[in-house]
């Protein structure tokens, strides 16, 4: 996620979604199309060239089978959008489909109740191996039980912290929210408020501490006289 100031300083413009895997999709296709118009201008010339041999024109399409699947994985990445304000209303407009399919949806700061960071682990399984990514939704919880979903992170790899929790602590402190972390990588046993509490930067994500107390140096006794 990335988050930059508004037009303000009480206004922050998010960016976020799975963008990651769209890309790595669209890199495949790409290169399975110019691969492919390698070997089909190859076997399309030969043809050619051979009397009597007739010409594949179907293999011309190669390329473009590449180039659609490369496509679709563009199509199919989430993106969210959203300005996100202290004093005024929230928008967020959820992007598909390359843009033509749009969402909107957004809060008052008046209405949200606390803010909610949950996080996923798939696990993919096949003959080369396992896979392992992490899917973490940010979202504005209302007083009335309804959920603003304000962003979208995929992480790969093994362990490590929830992805977008110092994103979600900075929102927390922004708004002033509680933070509840669940899922995969979230503390145990703390329910609202939990241990991410809104809080300075640097105590983003921290759990909670425990009471400092103050200690003196003992004091002398009074002797009795005798």
């Amino acid at each position: 996620m990335r988050i930059r100031q508004g037009s303000d300083q009480h206004t922050l413009q998010l960016r976020s979604g799975n963008s990651a895997n769209g890309c790595i999709g669209a890199a495949i296709g790409l290169f399975g199309a110019i691969f492919g118009t390698v070997i089909a201008g190859t076997i399309f010339f030969a043809h050619q060239a051979a009397p009597g041999m007739p010409t594949p024109w179907w293999i011309l399409f190669t390329p473009l089978f590449f180039l659609a699947i490369g496509a679709f994985f563009l199509a199919t990445v989430t993106r969210y959008h959203a300005t996100i304000r202290q004093h005024g209303p929230s928008e967020v407009r959820r992007l598909r489909w390359l843009g033509l399919s749009k969402e909107e949806d957004g809060f008052h700061p008046s209405e949200a109740h606390h803010l909610l960071l949950h996080t996923e682990e798939k696990i993919h399984r096949n003959k080369n191996g396992t896979s392992r990514y992490r899917i973490s939704t940010l979202a504005v919880v209302l007083r009335d039980g309804r959920e603003v979903v304000i962003g979208l992170q995929r992480r790969g790899g093994l362990g490590g912290k929830q992805p977008m929790l110092d994103q979600a602590g900075e929102i927390s402190y922004f708004l002033g929210l509680h933070l509840e972390r669940t899922g995969y990588g979230a503390p145990l046993g703390y329910d609202i408020p939990p241990g991410g509490v809104a809080g300075p930067p640097h105590t983003w994500g921290a759990q909670p501490q425990h009471p400092q107390y103050q200690q003196h140096p003992p004091q002398p006794h009074p002797q009795n006289p005798g």
